[in-house]
């Protein structure tokens, strides 16, 4: 009986460990309700905030008329952050770039050390919704990004948001 109960405690935990990497490694739908949802491709691997214990906030967002609409996401407990500037909200799409006011800066810790990221030119932006009444800012973005002690270039695609502020 006691190893019947540890093989049923063992695949407990093996099923409830798959569903939580499940849900950490698939990027949120993109809607534009306020659901308070964001997460991107980074050269292909997931970037999404993760539901790990930590004791700062995991994702935040604001929007200050004249100074633009703010994203920051902490990833995971280490110092994985991304934080994005949108200078400009206006419905529709336009280049996501840095002559427009634009900002990210992403940091990304490995067993390698710390990279550092910054926005260059070639991304896009659009607005699927920017509702002031509701306070609701929901949208889609790519860019390139640029390692800046290394020059290594990176690509961020399928990126999504939706909040409310």
């Amino acid at each position: 009986m006691k190893k019947i109960l540890s093989h049923l405690f063992v695949l407990l935990l093996l099923t409830s460990c798959s569903k939580e990497k499940q849900e950490n490694e698939i990027l949120p739908p993109a809607t534009r309700e306020g659901k308070n949802t964001f997460g991107f491709l980074l050269n292909d691997e997931v970037w999404v905030k993760k539901n790990e214990v930590t004791l700062y906030p995991v994702l935040t967002a604001g929007y200050v008329e004249n100074f633009g609409f703010s994203i920051s996401c902490r990833r995971s407990k280490n110092d994985d952050f991304a934080g994005l500037v949108f200078k400009t909200i206006d419905k529709g799409t336009r280049p996501f770039n840095s002559q427009n006011g634009d900002v990210i800066d992403i940091t990304v810790d490995s067993s390698g050390g710390t990279k550092t990221y910054t926005l260059i030119d070639g991304g896009e932006l659009k607005i699927t919704r920017f509702d002031k009444e509701k306070r609701i800012v929901s949208g889609e973005f790519s860019a390139q990004i640029l390692e800046r002690s290394t020059g290594e270039k990176l690509s961020i695609t399928q990126g999504r948001f939706d909040f409310t502020f």
